[in-house]
């Protein structure tokens, strides 16, 4: 394995999960409460939201939106997760 000094990426981050069984009979109904009250504002939302589509329409005609810093962060993102190619 080769290392390149020159490499400007940051290193990648591998995050641990832990995953537990629910311990009590309680959660499970908790969250089937709180899922059917989620269902049921998901049922209420409209299917397209004006002031989102207008903030949309506004943020897209600035032509220094988005910010430079912020493309390039995602562009360091997304490069972080490129495979090389097998030769």
């Amino acid at each position: 394995m080769q290392i390149d000094p020159a490499n400007s990426l940051p290193p990648r981050r591998e995050s641990l999960r832990r995953v537990t069984a629910p311990t009590t009979e309680k959660r499970d109904e908790v969250a089937f409460t709180e899922l059917k009250a989620l269902d049921q504002k998901l049922h209420e939302t409209p299917e397209v939201r004006p002031d989102a589509v207008a903030r949309a329409r506004s943020l897209v005609e600035k032509p220094e939106y988005p910010p430079e810093k912020t493309i390039q962060r995602i562009a360091i993102l997304l490069a972080a997760q490129l495979e090389p190619e097998s030769e």
